[in-house]
């Protein structure tokens, strides 16, 4: 069953359903209706017609460019059962980085090839990073790395209230299910909460007033997100882990290029961060995951370009660290307090797999990828994990934001997005979660 024919399903039993989709002004009829981003808007709209989902197509409503900026907002919230109750319903929300569309399903393994007979890929073989790919001539398909996270209680209903908010501002509220109606889902608040749910959840989102109406004061932007991991970097005391799709900002301290755009502060606060430790003679280590390079064909003039400001943004802060091992007289490389890590995997030709009917021309990059059955892990999650120090108790620090660190989605009167964080008295292992992969290092 698919997500569309499990939606038509839920609706046909009485459940409202909801959808607010991203509407790309460029999907028109003389392309076939095939947009910029491929998001399939108009076969949405099209699939749930005459259906009872109340389906809505929601422009980002930007006064200079209309067409290049995103609602990148990725949430789902439902009712669901309390668990140990028989009768108790709660609300229950997910926020996320995973888009509902192409070649996003994919498990832990992040196979290449051996499930390009299964349902899941066969039907759905997607790689744009090398030019004429398709499923005649063969994988590697692109492995996707994500994260989700859900949440209930008070945070669950912030992001119910952000939809709401936004549907309310580009639709027709009249479609909306009152909240009145919705009063026995309401957290109660008990002093018993076991540890497993003792999280402190906060949702934090990148909006401007084109989107909602529903601002504190005279402000007409909101970039909490921002604000977030501004504050997360500077109380972090031992160590900081990011994942993210870019890692691009700090232009005003490049080497070229310093008026760019690029004006966000997370690389140069971690520098800053790293420097102050560096100072204060105190260990202190960042490890940030990012793809291998952008999505998209890497010698394409996008995918360039976004490399050289992640490597004007690698190198500045590269260089502020190198300056600060110097001026502290310590024998150390920058790489001592900062590395940057990208994901590939490597998958043995198993028996049963998927035989192409065609081949890609020998020596190119779509056949050196089939002969070492080796390719780049797409790290598509937003994430930041830290430590702080609080009573000498370890708190690790968890923001997932979903976003990329770029100018477009920092900066709340571009591309819209909603993240959480949470805090728990615990210490994970943040290496674990590379499962079977390779790392291969990132060097400016």
């Amino acid at each position: 069953m698919t997500l569309g024919e499990l939606l038509k399903k839920k609706a046909d039993e009485g459940v409202a359903v909801r959808v607010m989709l991203w509407d790309d002004e460029t999907s028109l009829p003389f392309i076939k209706n095939k947009g910029l981003m491929n998001t399939h808007d108009e076969d949405v709209l099209t699939y749930f017609n005459h259906t009872k989902v109340i389906f809505k197509k929601c422009p980002r409503l930007h006064h200079k460019f209309p067409t290049l900026y995103t609602h990148h907002q990725k949430t789902i919230t439902v009712d669901t059962k309390v668990l140990k109750s028989v009768s108790d319903r709660q609300i229950m929300s997910f926020v996320g980085g995973l888009d509902l569309c192409d070649g996003r399903y994919d498990t832990e393994q992040h196979s290449l090839f051996q499930t390009l007979i299964k349902e899941s890929h066969c039907y759905d073989f997607y790689q744009p990073n090398i030019q004429g790919a398709n499923l005649n001539k063969g994988g590697p398909r692109v492995p996707w790395h994500d994260a989700d996270a859900c949440v209930i209680g008070e945070a669950a209903w912030d992001v119910l209230t952000n939809f709401e908010q936004r549907w309310t501002k580009q639709c027709d509220p009249s479609f909306l299910v009152p909240t009145s109606t919705l009063v026995n889902f309401i957290p109660q608040t008990n002093s018993n909460t076991s540890i497993e749910s003792n999280w402190k959840v906060q949702v934090y989102r990148s909006i401007d007033h084109t989107s909602v109406d529903d601002f504190c004061g005279n402000f007409n932007v909101e970039s909490s997100i921002h604000e977030a991991y501004v504050q997360a970097i500077r109380h972090a005391e031992r160590f900081i882990y990011i994942e993210n799709q870019y890692f691009i900002g700090g232009c005003q301290w490049w080497e070229k290029d310093k008026h760019c755009g690029c004006t966000n502060l997370i690389p140069i606060e971690i520098a800053l961060k790293v420097v102050s430790k560096i100072k204060a003679k105190e260990r202190f280590a960042v490890y940030i995951v990012i793809p291998m390079w952008p999505e998209g064909v890497p010698e394409s003039e996008s995918v360039q370009d976004i490399l050289h400001w992640t490597r004007e943004t690698v190198a500045m802060m590269y260089r502020l660290i190198g300056e600060a091992i110097k001026e502290s007289g310590d024998i150390g490389h920058p790489r001592d307090y900062l590395n940057f890590f990208c994901l590939a995997n490597r998958e043995h030709k198993g028996k049963g797999e998927y035989l192409p009917l065609d081949s890609p021309h020998p020596e190119t990059q779509y056949w050196n990828a089939q002969k070492k059955r080796r390719f780049m892990v797409y790290v598509h999650s937003k994430l930041i994990i830290g430590t702080i120090i609080i009573l000498l108790v370890f708190i690790s620090y968890f923001i997932f934001h979903f976003l990329a660190f770029t100018l477009a989605l920092l900066k709340g009167n571009l591309d819209t997005c909603v993240p959480t964080s949470t805090q728990l008295h615990r210490y994970y292992d943040v290496l674990s979660i590379f499962g079977s992969c390779v790392l291969s290092q990132f060097c400016p």
